[in-house]
């Protein structure tokens, strides 16, 4: 079993618990939702130690063997493990390659697709990038096996793309 399997199942695991808690919790509240109102589902970006960024949907109106489904994957380069979401544009992602010539892409997100595409590729500026932080100008990046951490203008990065 590869790593996004093992990921995969582990993900299951935890919401079918929560799954569960929820249904317990709603049944004892006297809250009723409309009829006409649809139900909401969830999507989620993950990361992985692969070579992908991977979009996953959650509807809690399904069974729980049912709620998670894998909606489409998009390849970024060796081991994307963060993913961080642009705090005022929901569209926008970074994720950082964890490698020796360490990478930070951008990533654009379409809802009418439910997939990511790459939108711009530049140097962490050290290796093996572990960690972003996002500001609304800024993107932090820490590198792990460099020590260090960098960071860009977020305005000059996207006027680079």
């Amino acid at each position: 079993m590869d790593l996004l399997q093992a990921s995969y199942r582990f993900l299951r695991s935890l919401i079918s618990s929560t799954y569960d808690r929820l249904s317990k919790l709603a049944s004892r509240t006297s809250l009723s939702r409309s009829e006409d109102m649809a139900p909401k589902v969830y999507r989620f970006l993950v990361a992985s130690y692969t070579d992908a960024i991977h979009v996953l949907s959650f509807d809690p109106s399904k069974a729980a063997d049912k709620a998670l489904a894998h909606v489409s994957s998009t390849t970024v380069g060796h081991h994307p493990s963060w993913v961080e979401r642009h705090p005022t544009d929901p569209t926008i992602y970074f994720t950082g390659l964890e490698q020796a010539d360490g990478r930070l892409i951008t990533l654009k997100y379409s809802a009418d697709s439910e997939r990511v595409v790459v939108i711009g590729d530049i140097p962490s500026e050290g290796s093996d990038p572990c960690h972003i932080f996002v500001s609304e100008n800024q993107v932090i990046v820490g590198n792990v096996s460099a020590s260090r951490t960098s960071h860009c203008d977020y305005t000059d990065f996207i006027l680079r793309l």
